[in-house]
């Protein structure tokens, strides 16, 4: 009938925004990815000098590791509960259509958040690799 019409248009319509949103995200995770990268590679790079005297001074690779992790866990925390704060906000406002969402807080809150976590921490295993790797020498001659 004319109302079963009616919802599959707006079934339709709103699966279409749906898939438009989940891609939006999809590039807004490469973007930030990308700007993690970016972030602590340019931070390792000003810190060389640094981090090549530590090392010399017998800082071990823990310590250097924990040096540079605490950016990556600081930048990923905040990011994290922005997130959560915001996606809570939208599934309040989701909830309250005048049709039935099927909203579930762990899936649609958790796994983006999780997903966000490990993509982050891929992004930082090479800035953090090359931190590792340098020698005091090379790092007391650099600018």
């Amino acid at each position: 009938g004319l109302l079963a019409d009616a919802s599959r248009a707006e079934r339709s319509a709103l699966t279409g925004i749906g898939t438009s949103l989940l891609a939006l995200g999809a590039m807004a995770l490469l973007l930030s990815a990308a700007g993690l990268y970016a972030v602590l590679s340019f931070g390792v790079a000003r810190r060389t000098r640094e981090i090549g005297v530590r090392i010399a001074l017998g800082a071990s690779t823990f310590r250097i590791a924990r040096s540079v992790g605490r950016h990556v866990a600081a930048s990923l925390g905040l990011g994290l509960l922005l997130g959560l704060a915001f996606g809570m906000v939208v599934l309040r406002v989701v909830r309250s259509f005048p049709f039935e969402v099927r909203v579930e807080p762990l899936l649609h809150l958790g796994a983006p958040g999780l997903l966000l976590a490990v993509v982050g921490v891929a992004s930082a295993i090479r800035p953090l690799r090359r931190a590792l790797t340098i020698q005091p020498a090379d790092a007391l001659r650099a600018e």
